[in-house]
């Protein structure tokens, strides 16, 4: 349950799962994502967004292969990121193409922003994407990316990080990458 370099993704992405730490405010994390959905193995990508948001996610494709651009604007519209950030429409929609489902993690706490970072808001939302991780149906799961911003991996403001809450998951390999930032991310590195 440690942190790994980008190099060292995909061949954890294959055994098990990888969690690619982000800053909301780049798209270093989001480029590492694209680059992880080229490589053999990737079957799901979990994101933090709220449950209630699945149904947007599921629409963001159309039966003709094509994005849908108004559920890729409403999604963005309440995901985290700012102005100038890769949209995560544009990583769900590159994911789908590819046959990689795609899943909301996180808890609906996160429309609470006030509460949502703070020490209890952060441990809810780690055991919402944790649990929803351990109900994808693979025991141990493989094949997983988890799209998250950095903090719920290096626990700034929570001890419960995804990594501590998947302690004692027997079998489960998991490792993160801090790609928060361009040389984190490997960026402009060829992987895979």
């Amino acid at each position: 349950m440690s942190k790994i370099t980008f190099q060292e993704a995909p061949l954890q992405m294959a055994r098990g799962v990888v969690g690619i730490g982000e800053h909301h405010d780049n798209h270093w994390g989001r480029m590492l994502v694209l680059t992880l959905l080229q490589c053999e193995g990737a079957r799901h990508l979990l994101i933090e967004s709220a449950a209630d948001q699945q149904y947007r996610v599921d629409g963001i494709t159309t039966d003709a292969g094509a994005i849908d651009s108004e559920m890729a604007r409403a999604l963005d519209g309440v995901s985290w990121q700012t102005e100038g950030v890769l949209p995560l429409s544009i990583v769900i929609y590159q994911a789908q193409k590819r046959g990689v489902q795609v899943t909301c993690a996180d808890d609906m706490c996160v429309y609470s922003a006030e509460y949502a970072v703070r020490a209890n808001g952060m441990k809810k939302r780690n055991q919402t994407a944790v649990n929803t991780l351990l109900g994808l149906g693979d025991t141990p799961p493989k094949g997983v990316i988890m799209l998250n911003g950095a903090d719920h991996f290096k626990g700034s403001n929570t001890k419960f990080t995804i990594g501590k809450l998947l302690e004692g998951q027997e079998g489960l390999s998991f490792g993160w990458v801090d790609a928060s930032t361009k040389e984190g991310s490997g960026f402009g590195v060829r992987v895979g």
